[in-house]
């Protein structure tokens, strides 16, 4: 006779956990997901403080010596039949005796003249005395620089309206 004897396990209690491993490497970078969609436009913004005025358009000279004789031609390319028909061309001198601006055409106490006149291309410069004392600077402004604004008489005030150095 045989007799055969079961004997059946415990289950314990747990164990303690073991160290980490180390770690895998990185897998390759999956595709792009698709774009999401636009979300609604942000509220309007508070209107921002005016500009100033800027000389984007504006044309000027450094200052030209004048020549020995009573008259002087300068070459201006850029003044066009644009800038006729709708521009401003404002010529200055500036006096070296008395370190004074004056606009073209001026007229002195003495009889003494300076007169400009401008065509295509050309300013000329006419006086009744020699043009060496004086230097000579045209601003040109075209037309939808200046549109609804006045030009300012005063030359410091037109340099600084229209960004432009005095020098």
């Amino acid at each position: 006779m045989v007799v055969f004897v079961l004997q059946g396990c415990l289950k314990g209690p747990a164990g303690p956990i073991g160290p980490e491993g180390p770690a895998g490497s990185n897998g390759s970078t999956g595709p792009a997901g698709q774009q999401g969609q636009q979300g609604p436009a942000g509220p309007q913004g508070p209107q921002g403080p005016r500009g100033a005025t800027g000389s984007a358009n504006v044309i000027y000279s450094y200052w030209i010596p004048g020549v020995y004789g009573l008259a002087n031609n300068l070459s201006v390319p850029d003044i066009t039949q644009g800038i006729l028909d709708s521009g401003v061309v404002l010529v200055y001198t500036y006096v070296i005796a008395s370190k004074v601006v004056y606009q073209l055409p001026v007229s002195f106490p003495n009889g003494f003249y300076i007169d400009d006149d401008y065509e295509i291309g050309e300013i000329s410069i006419a006086s009744s005395n020699i043009l060496s004392a004086y230097y000579f600077r045209y601003i040109i402004i075209p037309g939808g620089v200046f549109s609804g604004q006045s030009i300012p008489k005063d030359y410091h005030t037109l340099c600084q309206q229209y960004d432009i150095p005095e020098n």
